[in-house]
Order: structure tokens, then sequence, then C-alpha cells
């Protein structure tokens, strides 16, 4: 799904796709107008461009409806790797660090190009992966319930022990997806509504988090003014 490709004009022409992802992975399902991908083109490692040059490095790839727009990538006879990764950043100091801000609240997807390229193997695929995780909690009032009118105007996800699951701020390897994460905080969902007997769902994009014992994390729905953990 989600999947589009380079015009003709082009050299290099990339097919880059949303592959599908466990409820459980962060939201963005397909393009839109004007999403732009991060193009590295590399000579084995990540750290090393194509040709030795750093205009194979970080390029511009725009979504413009029919697939993805970018200058001219001219390739030689040598053969080099395709990796990507969304949204694109121009300032980008390094791909093994891509810099993430769960309160931005934004989808992070990378990938690596399923074949190598090069002036005779122009065309590449990458399934774009999704770098983050997304949590969803689904809510109603019950028929019985006597609180109020079952206003909810906060629901925060919160770190409890000394384990800090949950962390805010920290970056990425558009190579390998490894997540390194540098600052720990809480996370407040976008709330403010009336529940009625009918489930409604919050939602954040998360960095993933590994297992924990005891009450590492604790949600606090704020209802009629009530914090209910």
């Amino acid at each position: 799904n989600g999947s589009n490709g380079v015009d003709a004009g082009n050299t290099l022409r990339v097919n880059a796709y949303i592959g599908k992802s466990p409820v459980t992975k962060a939201e963005k399902t397909s393009w839109v107008e004007n999403d732009q991908l991060g193009i590295y083109v590399v000579s084995g490692g990540i750290d090393v461009p194509y040709k030795v040059s750093g205009t194979y490095s970080n390029l511009p790839f725009t979504f413009a409806g029919k697939g993805f727009k970018s200058d001219n990538i001219l390739l030689d006879e040598s053969e080099g790797k395709v990796y990507a990764y969304y949204p694109y950043e121009s300032g980008l100091a390094d791909p093994k660090a891509v810099p993430v801000d769960i309160t931005e609240q934004t989808d992070h997807l990378y990938g690596e190009g399923n074949n190598t390229v090069s002036v005779t193997a122009r065309n590449v695929d990458i399934e774009m992966e999704h770098a983050l995780t997304q949590v969803v909690f689904k809510i109603r009032k019950t028929s019985d319930y006597k609180g109020g009118d079952g206003k909810i105007t906060a629901v925060v996800l919160k770190n409890t022990g000394t384990a800090k699951p949950l962390q805010t701020k920290g970056s990425y390897n558009i190579a390998t997806g490894a997540v390194t994460a540098t600052q720990d905080g809480d996370v407040s969902f976008s709330a403010s509504q009336t529940l009625t007997e009918s489930y409604v769902s919050f939602s954040s994009i998360l960095f993933p988090v590994s297992a924990t014992s005891g009450k590492d994390m604790q949600v606090i729905f704020t209802i009629d003014g009530i914090d209910l953990k």
C-alpha cells in the first residue's frame, strides 16, 4: 500500500511503498501531495556516499500525485545501495541519527532498496518501515456512570518507576531502524470531548517500549475533573 514511483525523466527511479505493519505500529499508511523522502545512494555502508560524493547524500524526493520527483540522480557502472527515510530533513547531519521528538507526533519511516543500482539497473523498490510505535486507548461511558457528563479533558501516559520506559526525545538509524532514546518524559494525548456509550479512541506515537515489570507506566484519564488511574 502507499506505492508510487519516480517519473520517467529521472535517472534513478525509486518506488517507495509503506509496508503493512501491526496495529500497534505508528499510523502513516499512504503518501500525500508534497510528502518528501530523503534518499541516500551509498557504496556499501551508509557512511560511504556513492562515487565518494556528498551529492548522493540526503537527496529530496517529493510526492506529486503520481509519484516521487527529484533532480536527476546520475549513476555509472558502479553498484550502489539506496536508503530512504521520511520525513525529509534538509539539514540532517547523520543518517544514523535522525532526530525524533515525540511531542511533535510525527511518524518516521525508513527503508533499504531491495536491489543494488547502477546505470544499467536504475529502478529500485523500497519498503518503508515504521521506526516508532503507537499506543491506542479506547474508552466509553457506561449507562450507570454517575460522575457527570463524561467530559474527558486529558489522557496522560506517565513514567511511575525508576526504569522510565517512556522516552520523548532520541534518534534512529535509517540503515537499521535502531532507536536511541535520550530523554524520558510523560506523554500527553490530544483529548477534549464528552464521552458517550460508544467507544472513542485516543492514540499517540511513541518510541518502542520494552516490556517492564511492576508499575513502571500508568495511564491517567481526567474525566469530569477527576483523575482516574
